[in-house]
Parts: C-alpha cells; sequence; structure tokens
C-alpha cells in the first residue's frame, strides 16, 4: 500500500498467485472488505475481538471456545469407545473433511502426479467421492448392509455414516456396533487408498470386505468382555 491518504493501491508479492474461481471470489470479498478501512498513521497494535477490553486472556478464549462450541448448529462426533481412538479420530477428520484427498492437496498447492481416484480411475478423489460415491466404495457399502442385514438408505453425505447407527430401524443394542462397523468401513477405504498410492497395490472387493469383517471383530474382541461374542456369530451378524 502506499500514501497516507484513504486513497491507496496494492502492490501484490504472490507466494502463488489465486489459480481458481473460488480462490478470485475470496480474493474480491477481501478487498470489497476492506474498501471501507481507513488508513492512519497511527502505531500499529494488536486487540483480543472476543473481549471489550481488547485485551487477550485465557479465560476469555476458554468462554468465547464454550459458547461457539454448544451453540444450536453443532454436531457432535459419536465418539465410540469400542474402536480404538485413531479409528475414531479418522472418521472425525473424515467428516470435517481435513483428510489429505488428492484434491485438498491441490488446494494446497501440493504437487501430485494425479488428482483421479485409485479405486476406480474414473473421478476426482475427494472425501465425498471416495467414501460415498465411488464405484468401489458403492459396492462395498452393499455388502456391508447386506452382511449387517439391515435395509437402510445410502448415505448422501460424511456426517450421515456416523448416524446410520441412530436410524430406528437399528435394534438399540447393535447400534454401537454397526457404528463400530461404519468406522471400520472408513478405516479400510483409506487404508486400501494408501496402499494404492504407496504401495501400487491393486484393491480387491473381496478381500477388503473380509477386512471390514476381521478389523471390526479384532476391535470388539479387544475392547469387550462379552462372552457371546463369537467369529463364527459375528461374521454372520446373527448374536
Amino acid at each position: 500500500m502506499h500514501g497516507k491518504r484513504p486513497i491507496f493501491q496494492w502492490e501484490w508479492e504472490w507466494i502463488s498467485p489465486p489459480a481458481s474461481t473460488t480462490e478470485l471470489y475470496q480474493l474480491q470479498e477481501m478487498l470489497s472488505q476492506l474498501r471501507n478501512v481507513m488508513l492512519t498513521n497511527d502505531t500499529d497494535s494488536w486487540k483480543w475481538a472476543c473481549n471489550a477490553s481488547g485485551i487477550f486472556t485465557t479465560k476469555s478464549m476458554k468462554n468465547h471456545l464454550i459458547k461457539t462450541a454448544h451453540g444450536p448448529n453443532h454436531w457432535i462426533f459419536p465418539w465410540n469407545r469400542l474402536a480404538p481412538i485413531k479409528a475414531n479420530i479418522l472418521g472425525w477428520r473424515l467428516e470435517m473433511n481435513r483428510l489429505p484427498t488428492t484434491d485438498l492437496l491441490l488446494q494446497r498447492k501440493i504437487a501430485i502426479p494425479s488428482t483421479t481416484c485409485l479405486l476406480c480411475n474414473a473421478s476426482v478423489e475427494s472425501i465425498q467421492h471416495l467414501f460415498l460415491e465411488c464405484p468401489f466404495a458403492d459396492i462395498l457399502w452393499s455388502l456391508l448392509l447386506s452382511w449387517c442385514k439391515i435395509p437402510l438408505r445410502r448415505p448422501l453425505q460424511a456426517k450421515d455414516l456416523f448416524e446410520l447407527h441412530m436410524d430406528p430401524f437399528i435394534p438399540p443394542d447393535k447400534a454401537k456396533h454397526i457404528n463400530l462397523i461404519v468406522l471400520s468401513y472408513c478405516w479400510t477405504i483409506w487404508k486400501v487408498r494408501n496402499e494404492c498410492v504407496f504401495s501400487k497395490k491393486e484393491p480387491s472387493i473381496r478381500f477388503d470386505m473380509k477386512e471390514i469383517n476381521t478389523t471390526s471383530y479384532l476391535w470388539l474382541a479387544n475392547r469387550t468382555n462379552s462372552s457371546e461374542l463369537d467369529w463364527t456369530k459375528w461374521s454372520s451378524f446373527n448374536y
């Protein structure tokens, strides 16, 4: 910026200039908001916007986080104690669209050989595609529903995956187990995807469905003392 008057212009030193329609829109939006900013010769200073005094305190930050975390539109991820922490964290990041899929890597200007989903080689890889729309995931999901014997609708978004066990068709005593299986499904797809990317391993519907069966069973076996837990019953979801 040049000049001490309200009239000024920008000089840009881009590390990476705006490359997408979204980025250009965000730039224009920012410039529009700055148009009414009046610059002065006063010394710059920091002010904490969440406190009337403008002074940052840990208490004011805590109060602000509490207010925003429990608002009317806040959705809480259903943590499942039967699954390992790493599986819950994967599901949590998945719902927030925070897994490093190729579309997000590209947005961060990270060079990647291809944005194509390696499970189907047909579409750009995104969380929505990889876990919900990919033909490979679609077949796995259909097999999962058949295994669990639950006639439920197909999830339309990531959050739907983690609310499936709340459906009234699901018996209350099996809700946690259904959620566990969904986490195993997500874990398996992400594992298969990474094996394709880093080990050039071909995905296999038959093997990967078996992976969902065994992974969910091992998670459950390591975190429950139920004497009724049996692999034969679990593999047929008849217990």
